[in-house]
Parts: structure tokens; C-alpha cells; sequence
């Protein structure tokens, strides 16, 4: 499943359209993905949380690992999005993937089978202004500044958490639906 925001624009709308491309093409050969656009930084009471705000509930959700999905996909931003001319913008962006590699075929690596899968996907079917960051591995990089208590799996079979982490250039004053 994909939840898409109605009547986004600036950053969201890049994150979007790649939210779409790696839904798309993950579905392609795993039957339960899980799709979301970019997470909020919401605090409670026991720290600091990445949510999506559930419309059809009109409440934010913690999103982590869900063990019932094949992958799910999310997106955080960092909170300094730099700028030369007000309009376009540089933000830091973590592409997180969580994937159940039992379910990718045929390899005795599924970690970096699916490093791979999505690092193809984001080199050949994204086309957004990006450059390259790093790839991080472990819940506590990956979520930093998050509350990660809650967390079971931290890449313990088959379960396997990773980030593509990208500076997106996007323009403020973009409008897309």
C-alpha cells in the first residue's frame, strides 16, 4: 500500500514521486509493500518519534518495522535545508527501507540483495536532483535523535533496516497534488 498526501508541495513533492517509483517497482516482485511519505518529528512524553500523519484516522502513527510487510519504505528529512536564492533548497533525506529477506529469492545475502534492489531502483528509475550521501545500517544511526526503545529487530534475521542517505534539491514554491 502507498499513502500519498493530497495537496503537497516544496520537498514533499520530490518525496512523492520517489515514494511512488520505489513503491512501483518493489511491488513488482514483493506481494506486501508498505509505502510512506516523510516523517514527522513528534514528541510525547517518553521522547521523540518518526510518525506519519494517518489521515483517514486524523492521527500520527509511529512508524518502525512491521513484521506482516515485505518491505516498507520511508523518508525523513534533516532539519536544516540549506539555500543560496530562496527558492530551490538542499535537504538531507534518509530513504528508509525495512525488508523481510525471507523473501528475496535466490541469495544467501538478502541484506545486501536488498541494499542492492533499492540502490537500482534509485539509480536508474529515480530522476529527481540528488547527490549521494552515505548508506547507514543500524536502528540507532539510522533513527538518531529518535526515541528507538520500542525496537525489537535491529537487523536480526530476517529482518534487515538500512538507509540511502541523499541531499535532494527541491523548489520551495513547488505545488504538485
Amino acid at each position: 500500500m502507498i499513502h500519498l498526501k493530497a495537496n503537497t508541495s516544496g520537498i514533499d513533492c520530490e518525496i512523492q514521486d520517489m515514494q511512488r517509483v520505489f513503491h512501483d517497482a518493489l511491488s513488482a516482485q514483493f506481494p506486501n509493500v508498505e509505502a510512506y511519505g516523510r516523517l514527522y518529528r513528534k514528541e510525547r512524553i517518553s521522547g521523540t518519534y518518526p510518525e506519519w500523519f494517518n489521515s483517514s484516522t486524523g492521527d500520527y502513527e509511529i512508524i518502525y518495522l512491521d513484521d506482516t510487510k515485505d518491505v516498507i519504505i520511508s523518508f525523513i528529512d534533516g532539519e536544516e535545508h540549506t539555500t543560496q536564492d530562496g527558492f530551490t533548497y538542499v535537504a538531507p533525506l534518509k530513504i528508509i527501507f525495512w525488508f523481510n529477506t525471507d523473501r528475496i529469492a535466490n541469495t544467501e545475502y538478502g541484506d545486501s540483495e536488498a541494499q542492492r534492489l533499492a540502490s537500482v531502483i534509485l539509480n536508474t528509475e529515480i530522476f529527481n536532483t540528488f547527490t549521494y550521501d552515505r548508506l547507514q545500517k543500524q536502528v540507532r544511526s539510522i533513527y538518531s535523535g529518535f526515541n528507538i526503545n520500542d525496537v525489537k529487530f535491529e537487523n536480526m534475521h530476517p529482518y534487515h533496516v538500512f538507509s540511502l542517505n541523499i541531499n535532494l534539491t527541491y523548489q520551495l514554491t513547488k505545488r504538485c497534488n
